[in-house]
């Protein structure tokens, strides 16, 4: 086990059985497990020296060569989470004065979830579809949603089995104000699918507080933060599905449905959203869907359209970074408390709840930090945008 400052305990080994390669901290460049809602599978990225050329001798590294990470506090020393991967791309493999270099990349040991195409139906919601599917790739499964109101039979024609829980997560439906959405999680006693309505996830209350200065109150454990940076995409973002975004659907008996007006939940006080110019367009993209044939809920298009668009609204990202081990999972609401660095205080503007939408830890040296990718609907000043029509 490697020891990082006396707190983060760590194994990195490359191989299976006798023939792995342990890593150790004088050889080790940098280590990067990351976990975030927009890729299919979690990943690692690992740069090393090899020295004594041990691993000529041991392992041959290559496509599928096993690697795993296991990662935690020293207190947890007996109850530490092994996370197993396997290399997709060797980046760079050349030899050196010091020693042979690699710089290798994998994904999260789920090949079937990955690539396992298959034809089959299920019947049933949403949440009983995915959580068949994680069943079926040796996944554990965790709904952080109430009772989808989409049953119907879900038919995959030679999709793979992560790509079909996308198809299904983009039709599910709740209500007229659920925004559904999904991934693959490493922060859990073993690899999880969740499936998540986002609109009820940020009403939770926040796990842990992040600052920069420790506030005189605060939710949950408190990290510090090291740096940050705040990032609006709220203009990317309505142009794709913000502003005048429709979807017509057209059915056997000639008539057609219109989506339109979806009702956002604010997360903060305003959506990153501009009231003026939305009354201003009336219209920016409009799509049409297969003609409804009646095989599906009644819901089916109209889910589409709404979580798409609803997951618009999430555009300001903030990036923080810690050297504490937080853990926080994707999707954990937290409280960020962040200066005003010109009048004094905190930011009325960037502070206040976000979501957890992507982790990556970081072993680098000597040193363990963690990159949180957070995420909201809007800033916490209210500029009266409150819609999304």
């Amino acid at each position: 086990m490697i020891s990082i400052a006396g707190k983060i305990l760590a194994e990195l080994k490359i191989g299976d059985g006798d023939k792995s390669l342990v890593l150790q901290l004088g050889n080790l460049r940098y280590c990067h497990i990351i976990d975030d809602v927009g890729v299919l599978l979690p990943m690692f990225e690992l740069s090393f020296l090899d020295v004594a050329g041990k691993s000529k001798d041991k392992v041959t590294i290559g496509d599928g060569t096993p690697f795993s990470a296991t990662l935690g506090k020293a207190e947890s020393a007996g109850n530490l989470r092994e996370m197993k991967f396997n290399t997709f791309t060797v980046k760079e493999h050349k030899e050196t004065p010091s020693g042979y270099e690699y710089k290798i990349m994998g994904l999260l040991t789920a090949p079937k979830f990955l690539k396992g195409q298959f034809t089959k139906s299920f019947k049933g919601d949403s949440s009983t579809v995915i959580g068949n599917i994680a069943k079926e790739c040796n996944l554990q499964y965790k709904s952080l949603t109430s009772a989808p109101q989409d049953s119907q039979a879900w038919l995959s024609a030679g999709k793979a089995y992560g790509n079909f829980s996308h198809f299904v997560r983009e039709h599910g439906w709740v209500n007229d104000k659920s925004c559904m959405h999904s991934a693959v999680a490493l922060d859990y006693p073993s690899d999880t699918l969740i499936y998540v309505n986002l609109t009820e996830q940020v009403k939770t209350q926040p796990v842990a507080t992040f600052c920069i200065i420790e506030p005189k109150s605060s939710t949950g454990p408190t990290f510090r933060i090291l740096n940050y940076e705040v990032v609006n995409k709220g203009g990317m973002s309505n142009n794709l599905s913000g502003y005048g975004h429709q979807k017509i659907v057209e059915h056997m008996d000639g008539t057609a449905v219109v989506h339109n007006p979806v009702a956002a939940t604010k997360m903060e006080s305003s959506l990153n959203i501009d009231k003026s110019i939305k009354q201003d367009i009336p219209l920016v993209k409009r799509e049409y869907s297969p003609i409804d044939c009646g095989n599906t809920n009644d819901k089916f298009t109209k889910a589409y359209h709404q979580n798409a668009r609803l997951r618009a609204t999430y555009s300001n990202y903030l990036t923080l970074v810690t050297n504490e081990f937080t853990g926080v999972k994707l999707y954990d609401v937290v409280q960020v408390t962040l200066p005003d660095q010109v009048q004094g205080g905190s930011s009325d503007g960037n502070s206040g709840k976000y979501m957890v939408n992507g982790k990556i830890r970081i072993i680098t040296g000597s040193n363990y930090y963690e990159r949180l990718k957070l995420i909201s609907t809007g800033s916490n000043v209210d500029s009266g945008s409150d819609y999304v029509t």
